[in-house]
């Protein structure tokens, strides 16, 4: 959110006259004294991308399992997991990409951070050499 602030009329009297005075900002049409009370901006989703190429199917087939009881525990979306993605420019040495949305950074670390998570992600990394990233999206 942008806040703008515009000059006001011209100082009535000789005391004012060098002091320029400005209204409070205004933030979405409507006018805030307080600075401490902005509005928070809005919550920016959040991706997490995984990248797998499987080393021991039957670890990660055990993950798989388990994810979804878990995951669903959360605020999340899952948006794809496709092992047959098509490379459309340059080398992809993967086999799997998984894409999850999350309201906000802090509640894809909660999912992140999770014990029960961590617990199963064990057999993820027995089960795939991964690269995953936290990807904040556009506002």
């Amino acid at each position: 959110m942008e806040i703008q602030r515009t000059p006001t009329q011209a100082p009535q009297s000789a005391e004012q006259s060098s002091a320029r005075r400005y209204p409070s900002p205004q933030v979405g049409g409507k006018c805030y004294d307080d600075l401490t009370k902005l509005p928070e901006p809005p919550a920016m989703t959040v991706y997490i991308v995984a990248e797998l190429k499987f080393t021991d199917r039957a670890a990660y087939d055990r993950y798989q399992a388990r994810f979804l009881p878990v995951f669903k525990r959360f605020n999340g979306r899952l948006l794809a997991a496709d092992e047959n993605p098509q490379v459309l420019e340059g080398a992809w040495p993967r086999q799997k990409i998984v894409m999850m949305s999350f309201p906000d950074e802090a509640e894809a670390r909660r999912f992140a951070d999770d014990a029960e998570y961590q617990e199963i992600s064990k057999d993820r990394k027995a089960g795939a050499d991964a690269v995953v990233l936290l990807v904040h999206g556009l506002s």
